[in-house]
């Protein structure tokens, strides 16, 4: 977040009046981003499922999908962009998460 204030780009955090309550907003760049867990989004990679109740969790995670579709439809009619992100990108590179960001305000 260091290098987002760096680059003068202001942001709020977790703004509950926009569509699915982004982590950040950038609102003067009509820019939002979404760190998706792996877990609760369904990654390919590092997304488990539990072994109880399976059924339940299938359908559970299905519909954060579609959710995650809908939302980033909504932005793209309101004609902001969405930066989604996962989890483990960001704690593994988080430097390359923020400068892609700071690439895409940038544009």
């Amino acid at each position: 977040m260091r290098e987002l204030n760096k680059e003068k780009f202001r942001y709020k955090k977790h703004v509950s009046k926009l569509p699915g309550t982004p982590d950040i907003a950038f609102m003067g760049e009509k820019t939002v981003v979404f760190v998706d867990s792996c877990f609760w989004h369904g990654c390919r990679w590092h997304g488990t499922m539990p072994a109880s109740n399976k059924d339940f969790w299938i359908k559970k995670i299905s519909m954060n999908k579609e959710r995650d579709r809908k939302t980033n439809r909504e932005y793209k009619k309101m004609g902001w962009k969405v930066i989604r992100l996962w989890e483990h990108g960001l704690k593994k590179e988080s430097g390359k998460a923020i400068h892609n960001i700071v690439a895409a305000l940038k544009k």
